[in-house]
């Protein structure tokens, strides 16, 4: 999508291949900013006020290398930048299989109607533990693999096709690549990654475990488990920071260490 298109440019000026590397304190205002394209092509651009929204790395990489430049100077507030790093982890973490049909297990799978998009979540109580802040788990529908791994990719290709027939290159990895989202302790039984490739063949683990092998064609034509999907928030530490390391990039400004823990 070419966000172009949702900018006002008679009131705005869009700036392409700019990427902001220094900037300019006189007294207590920014007087400028320096960008610079790939080639190291720099210009200066000049404002009243600058706002920052480059993301959190990029903007305390930004913050920090202009420290340390001395091109930025900041009050107390300067030794609280990229200390209490948190971020929103989630991940799947299991399968739920249902023995017989519920209505109510889709409360907890995301739907959308005119009205909007929504699910319910599941929660622990509030007097239960509050080191675990806003955590909850929902669920969806866990698609057969031979969906995933050969429709949506086919189907994908189609429509990439259709918006752009002159720069369409057909995608050439094997069907043995399995969707990352799945979990790998239901299909390493039948494939071992050696090299990037599955060297294992399917039929040596049916011969190995025939039960296992009609669980897998089972969840690879018709698989009706739940994903259990987690969605964590991390409680403030000191400890979790970003920081400035040796290494530069194609500006000169230092690379970010990301030193966190879960």
């Amino acid at each position: 999508m070419n966000f172009k298109t949702f900018i006002d440019t008679f009131h705005h000026d869009l700036i392409l291949n700019a990427n902001i590397v220094s900037l300019e304190q006189v007294g207590n205002d920014i007087e400028y900013l320096i960008a610079s394209t790939n080639n190291n092509k720099k210009a200066k651009i000049y404002a009243k006020y600058f706002v920052f929204s480059c993301g959190t790395l990029e903007t305390i990489k930004l913050l920090l290398n202009n420290l340390k430049k001395n091109n930025l100077r900041l009050g107390k507030e300067k030794d609280n930048i990229g200390l209490y790093f948190m971020n929103h982890p989630k991940c799947i973490s299991g399968r739920v299989k249902l023995f017989k049909s519920n209505k109510e297990i889709n409360r907890f799978i995301p739907t959308s109607s005119k009205v909007g998009s929504g699910y319910w979540g599941l929660s622990l109580p509030k007097t239960y533990n509050k080191d675990y802040l806003n955590s909850y788990i929902r669920f969806s529908f866990d698609k057969p693999l031979i969906y995933k791994s050969i429709f949506k990719p086919f189907i994908k290709s189609i429509f990439t096709f259709i918006s752009n027939p002159l720069n369409f290159k057909i995608n050439n990895s094997s069907s043995y690549d399995l969707p990352k989202q799945l979990l790998e302790s239901d299909y390493k039984e039948f494939f071992k990654k050696e090299k990037n490739n599955y060297k294992d063949l399917l039929f040596k683990s049916v011969l190995k475990c025939p039960l296992k092998s009609l669980e897998f064609f089972r969840k690879l034509f018709l698989n009706k488990d739940l994903k259990v999907h987690n969605y964590l928030e991390m409680k403030p530490n000191r400890r979790n920071k970003v920081y400035l390391n040796s290494k530069k990039d194609i500006f000169q400004n230092y690379l970010l260490t990301i030193d966190y823990d879960l």
